[in-house]
């Protein structure tokens, strides 16, 4: 079959694929490398070590559908256009990239990435796992996580259990950003393993063993790939990965493709977006053969119940480029949006359907500008802190319409590190304040709702769309935004602001905000 769609592929004309960028003075590898995000979207994985793995000179593709539908070569996959990956310029507003089924090339190395997820490997997804090993395919298991996990069974069928325990390295044999590691987790491996890092086969830290004509690397502490910065990030390991990829990597490199493997900039859920693709009618629901039967069963309603109160709360005409997409990732711990192309895209990370629900109501209130928003975009540039800001709003606000009330906003929080409610300044905010900031403005954004009710807001961006709409680079500073305000509510509003705060320089002619 495989032969048969590689005669298939090489009879129709090649897709348009961008080459993948390749850093100045960098060799290409000529190795391809999927990156597996189907079980676990790690935001690290997807866009961090992308990146370092591309600087390195590899082609990279992340992945979010099943294993076995983009490890076959010419299986068709969903993706964004990729004739063309720029990001639009200031003022340009969103590109529109479509959603198209392009051919899946042939990859040399996958990582396994997110042993934490309880998301399962269908027996079509370790089938295909294990022919692309013995056909000589790299497999990378990051692992990282001891208590029973489906990466952890994948591990254990190839004959490496995870251990709770952890050791010290006593050797780090040249591996690149190991020296000085302490405490690693570590695995108990077969005889047929190697151990290229730990103490012997009862804990090995780092491992390899041949698995038909392919390569299996095992990596027990995926901490590894990771390393603190001065100022506190978590950043890749720069050489690891790499490591790693040219340690599994047995076939020719591939240079006559001229790197034209599907690829995305960090901040896209791409490359290969799920599977399935549900119709709601200008909603499209992706999600993978391997998300769990509740959440599948939930997602054939689009999530109407979100939808319906935003589209209350935040009426903003339909997306230009067609589509909305929302995709239902694995794994736990938030959500992305796609702005910058159209159709945009919401993205959730959760496995809980009241989690999915709140991080979707998030993620699509980015995408939601208000009403007269007719190319989709924010009518001008509002200060720093509104954008994340807005999306918790209505996310709270849509929560509580669902039934969930609590957390509406922080008051208590609040109260706590700001009990006089003065401390943070909107118009000049301290490094670190930003969190502070999103609640401080969400309480005034709240009495804002009890004096004028909800609808102030939408009112106020469809006032702000009509004011710049000849200057839409336009960026507002803190006083034309409470300006702004002002003249869509009818009353100057500086006085709310300046008794929570805020230093109010420029004002209107207004009466002033006064109690009701």
């Amino acid at each position: 079959m495989t032969q048969l769609l590689t005669a298939i592929m090489l009879l129709q004309p090649p897709p348009a694929i961008e080459p993948q960028p390749l850093p100045e003075g960098v060799a290409d590898t000529g190795i391809n490398v999927m990156i597996d995000q189907s079980h676990a979207m790690s935001f690290f994985w997807q866009w961090s070590v992308q990146s370092a793995l591309r600087n390195e000179g590899h082609r990279v593709s992340c992945n979010q559908a099943s294993l076995h539908r983009v490890l076959t070569p010419g299986q068709l996959a969903n993706v964004r256009d990729q004739s063309e990956h720029r990001f639009p310029r200031q003022g340009e507003g969103a590109l529109h990239r479509p959603m198209v089924s392009l051919p899946v090339p042939a990859y040399d190395v996958l990582f396994l990435v997110g042993a934490g997820s309880p998301l399962p490997y269908l027996a079509e997804e370790t089938d295909a796992l294990d022919e692309f090993l013995r056909g000589g395919g790299g497999v990378v298991i990051m692992a990282g996580h001891v208590e029973a996990s489906p990466l952890g069974a994948v591990a254990e069928s190839f004959g490496a259990r995870l251990l709770p325990t952890r050791v010290q390295a006593p050797d780090t044999h040249g591996l690149p950003g190991v020296d000085g590691r302490s405490d690693l987790l570590a695995a108990e491996v077969s005889g047929e393993w190697e151990v290229l890092l730990g103490r012997d086969s009862g804990a090995a830290i780092v491992a390899t063993r041949p698995v038909g004509e392919g390569r299996l690397l095992l990596v027990a502490d995926d901490g590894l790939a990771s390393v603190t910065t001065d100022d506190g990030r978590n950043a890749p390991n720069a050489g690891f990965p790499s490591w790693c990829v040219e340690t599994v990597a047995t076939g020719p490199p591939r240079a006559d493709d001229d790197r034209r493997v599907p690829w995305e900039h960090g901040g896209i859920g791409g490359v290969y977006y799920p599977e399935h693709a549900l119709d709601m009618g200008g909603l499209t629901v992706y999600y993978a053969d391997n998300q769990l039967e509740p959440i599948r069963q939930a997602a054939g309603d689009g999530f109407a119940d979100v939808r319906q109160a935003l589209d209350r709360l935040l009426p903003t005409p339909p997306n230009p480029g067609g589509d909305m997409y929302i995709v239902l990732a694995g794994g736990n711990g938030g959500g992305w949006a796609e702005n910058v192309f159209t159709p945009k895209v919401a993205g959730t990370i959760a496995t809980d359907l009241d989690a999915i629900r709140s991080i979707l109501a998030h993620e699509l209130a980015h995408t939601m500008n208000g009403p007269e928003a007719h190319d989709g975009s924010v009518g001008c540039h509002p200060p720093a802190w509104w954008s994340e800001a807005h999306a918790g709003f209505f996310q709270r606000k849509v929560m509580r319409e669902l039934g969930h009330p609590d957390g509406f906003y922080d008051r208590r929080g609040l109260m706590q590190w700001d009990p006089l409610l003065t401390e943070v300044d909107l118009a000049s905010l301290e490094e670190g304040q930003m969190g502070q900031a999103w609640h401080k403005v969400w309480f005034i954004w709240y009495l804002l709702d009890c004096r004028y009710g909800e609808q102030w807001y939408p009112n106020w961006l469809a006032h702000v769309h009509r004011k710049y709409e000849d200057d839409p680079t336009h960026q507002l500073t803190m006083d034309e935004y409470i300006i702004s305000i002002s003249e869509s509510v009818g009353e100057d509003v500086a006085p709310l602001f300046e008794r929570m705060g805020t230093t109010v320089g420029e004002r209107t002619d207004l009466p002033p905000i006064g109690p009701r």
